[in-house]
Parts: structure tokens; C-alpha cells; sequence
């Protein structure tokens, strides 16, 4: 069996979907919880539940979990899972995101007792999918085919954010958070919340002599309405674009909110880590060893 998507919730429990590797239409749920130190079987269905649900055509989908949320504050025993779809057999992405719920009773039995609902269409969006600290809004790429884009053809990275509430003020509607600002770049696969009003993202372009992997050469700050203000209310970003001959690798949320860490490696490799507060300009902390990939990064203000 394969691990299809992992989310913590709120209480220190670890959830996890599994689905075989073998051509059996059957996946399941998983749960750690720390109480017990115990790791339970919580449900086990099929994909039929989410093609019943779909618009599409596949009368089975392949879940991969995305987040977890209890129905009751530290009772794991009711929870709503999202979770993202695909059509392993058409090997098709992105299929559907649904929200559904489960309940395990005493005994330790459980079953789906609300949805699958699908909150997005197949073929909507694109990853990655990413919530919110308090679970109440959803932000996802997109590819808008009216936006002008030098990369229409065969080749269609994502060019718009868009932002999905959840609940509260504004449930369900769908609004365009940022778009790609030039017809020459595109969204580079990073999206992260930095509290639950503001977006961070990467803009990239192609490497030069290559349509296979993006040079990433500014991060953007998204400044989202508060939740539970009016759908209306406008949406503001800045840019911090990086000096010619570095590019970006990563970058990281602090929790001091002013605050974003940002990697960025120049022509001849060397890797520096910076502060960047949302202006026209970073601060240089320290470098890094050449041959870092990729860093986790944590801030404490």
C-alpha cells in the first residue's frame, strides 16, 4: 500500500489515507492519537463514493487527503476530511476536491455520515491545495485561458490564485486572489498562508533553454480581507523581485507576520538566506551550504 496524503489536526493527532498498490478499488483511513499511542483503521470505502459525487465521468476516484478537522474541538471521533481526487486509470490529476464526514462510534466502527460534497469542480483547479490555519478558507492554482500567456499551448502552468471560503461570512463563493502579472511568467507549485489573511506565492518564468522547469525570480504577498468581512472587500500584493542572476529556491512564513524567509541561489551557486518584510527590499541573515536543495524553515521572532 502507498500513503495518499497526510494532515495533523489541531490536537496532535496524525491522519493518513493508504491506498493499494494492486489495481483494488479500496482505500483507507488511518489515525494516530497521542492520548493513546495508538494507531487505528478508521474507515475503509471505495473511490465510488467520490464518482457518485463527481462530475465526472469515472465512476471511481483515488482520494489524497489534504486536511483534517474535528466537528467537536479535541474529539477526534467526528471529523471533516478534505480531500483531493484522481483518475489513476486515465492518470488524470486534480478530478474533484470534496469535504466529507466521519463518525466512529464507542466501539471503534466508523462510517461516512455526511457528503462526499464536492466543493471543486475537475479540471478547475490545479495544486496545490492549501487551507487555512483555521480551516475556513481554501487557496488553489488555476489556469485562466482569457489571461494573455506566452505558454498557451501545449504547456499551461497555472497563471491565478483563487481563494474558496469555507464557512462563515462569504460560504462558497470563489474569488481571484492574484494573476500572473506579465504574459511572460507564471506560478511556480509553492502556496503557503501566513495567518489566515495573506498569501504568500513564487513568480517564474521558464530557465532559459528550458520549458521543463521554472526559474523562480520574485515572491509575492497576498493581503487578503480579515474572515468574516464582506466577499467584496478588496485584495492587495506586493512583489519582491530578486536582483538579476539569482533565483528563487524557497521560502517560509514566519510567525512574526511582518516576516518571510527567502532562499535564493546566484549563477554560481552560492545560497544565502534573507528576511523579507513585505517592501521593496530583503535583509541578508547569512549563507548556506552550495549544495542545499531544499530547506524547512522556521522563524522565532
Amino acid at each position: 500500500r502507498s500513503i495518499s496524503g497526510v494532515a495533523g489536526d489541531a490536537y496532535g493527532g496524525l491522519w493518513w489515507i493508504e491506498t493499494p498498490d494492486a489495481t483494488i478499488d479500496l482505500w483507507q483511513l488511518w489515525h494516530y492519537d497521542p492520548a493513546t499511542a495508538r494507531v487505528a483503521l478508521r474507515l475503509q470505502a471505495s473511490g465510488e463514493v467520490f464518482g457518485a459525487a463527481s462530475s465526472q465521468s469515472a465512476s471511481s476516484l483515488t482520494p489524497q487527503l489534504v486536511a483534517v478537522q474535528p466537528v467537536t474541538e479535541g474529539d477526534p471521533s467526528a471529523i471533516y476530511l478534505y480531500v483531493d481526487t484522481s483518475d489513476t486509470t486515465l492518470l488524470q490529476p486534480f478530478t474533484g476536491l470534496f469535504r466529507l464526514r466521519v463518525d466512529t462510534d464507542a466501539d471503534g466502527n466508523s462510517a461516512i455520515s455526511e457528503g462526499p460534497q464536492q466543493l471543486l469542480e475537475g479540471g478547475s483547479y490545479r495544486g496545490p491545495l492549501v487551507l487555512s490555519p483555521d480551516l475556513s478558507r481554501l487557496a488553489y492554482f488555476a489556469y485562466d485561458p482569457n489571461l494573455p500567456s506566452l505558454t498557451s499551448g501545449a504547456v499551461k502552468p497555472p497563471n491565478t490564485v483563487n481563494m474558496l471560503t469555507l464557512s462563515g461570512r462569504g460560504a462558497s463563493i470563489i474569488r481571484t486572489a492574484y494573476v500572473a502579472e506579465t504574459r511572460f511568467e507564471f506560478l511556480a507549485p509553492e502556496l503557503a498562508w501566513q495567518g489566515n489573511d495573506r498569501l504568500l506565492l513564487a513568480r517564474s518564468r521558464f530557465a532559459p533553454g528550458r520549458n521543463d522547469e521554472p526559474d523562480r525570480f520574485g515572491v509575492v504577498q497576498v493581503q487578503l480581507p480579515p474572515p468574516g468581512s464582506s466577499p467584496a472587500d478588496p485584495i492587495a500584493s506586493t512583489s519582491y523581485l530578486l536582483p538579476r542572476q539569482q533565483s528563487l529556491m524557497d521560502f517560509a512564513p514566519c510567525l512574526d507576520p511582518a516576516a518571510v524567509l527567502v532562499l535564493t541561489r546566484d549563477r554560481d551557486g552560492v545560497q544565502q538566506l534573507v528576511r523579507w518584510d513585505g517592501q521593496n527590499q530583503v535583509f541578508p541573515l547569512f549563507g548556506l551550504p552550495a549544495a542545499l536543495d531544499r530547506t524547512f524553515l522556521c522563524w522565532q521572532p
